[in-house]
């Protein structure tokens, strides 16, 4: 890495640049390692509209790193990266809105004049998970299923769970068991038992008490 090259560029304000040359000194890469530096390249980047930058200075205002700690601050940096399609950011900005939410704390949320705190994290988890983000998809899943900010629906439950289970996410291959399982039927449970195993295999224990149950069952 050409790091006078980079720096030029930085210096010269292409946000590219700016969001490497800040990482290289938030890790210490090819340069001394300065968190306070690592700050003012990413401010430079995440002013330009760099959805990577944003992010970033949005956890080192979330962790207080080379900056006093400001959830506040964090929330309006990761809004900003997720609107700008950063794919961890709108996971991040889901979390702050599912119920019970707790963080970020009024004003942030006003229900008089705003939209449901399930609806807006419906929203962002969606965006998340058609990017390809395993934990949205499930939590996609799980909105879908419980009618949580969206029209409740079993089938779209169905499908978003699978676009994770493909992927080999425990969770939610365990909660494709429970969709078949609920419907009780012979073909069902058959279904259900290859997904349970399927998540057992993959570390989640809790499929294991309903392996068990249908085995019981014979």
């Amino acid at each position: 890495m050409d790091i006078k090259k980079l720096i030029s560029d930085a210096e010269a304000g292409d946000p590219q640049s700016q969001y490497f040359l800040a990482s290289c000194y938030y890790s210490g890469r090819g340069v001394e390692k300065s968190n306070e530096l690592a700050m003012e390249y990413y401010l430079q980047a995440a002013d330009s509209g760099h959805s990577g930058a944003q992010f970033n200075l949005a956890m080192m205002y979330e962790k207080g790193v080379g900056v006093t700690k400001s959830p506040q601050r964090a929330f309006e940096l990761y809004k900003k990266s997720a609107d700008n399609g950063h794919i961890h950011a709108q996971f991040n900005m889901g979390m702050f809105y599912q119920p019970p939410a707790t963080y970020p704390a009024p004003p942030y949320y006003t229900p008089s004049n705003d939209l449901p705190c399930e609806v807006k994290s419906f929203n962002y988890y969606l965006m998340a998970a058609k990017q390809g983000h395993e934990g949205a998809q499930v939590n996609v899943g799980k909105f879908y299923k419980y009618g949580m900010g969206v029209e409740q629906s079993r089938d779209l439950a169905m499908e978003w769970f699978a676009k994770a289970a493909s992927l080999d996410n425990a969770q939610a291959q365990y909660n494709l068991g429970e969709l078949f399982f609920e419907k009780d039927s012979s073909a069902s449970m058959q279904n259900a038992m290859k997904w349970y195993e399927k998540a057992l295999l993959n570390g989640y224990s809790k499929a294991k008490a309903r392996i068990d149950e249908i085995r019981k069952r014979g």
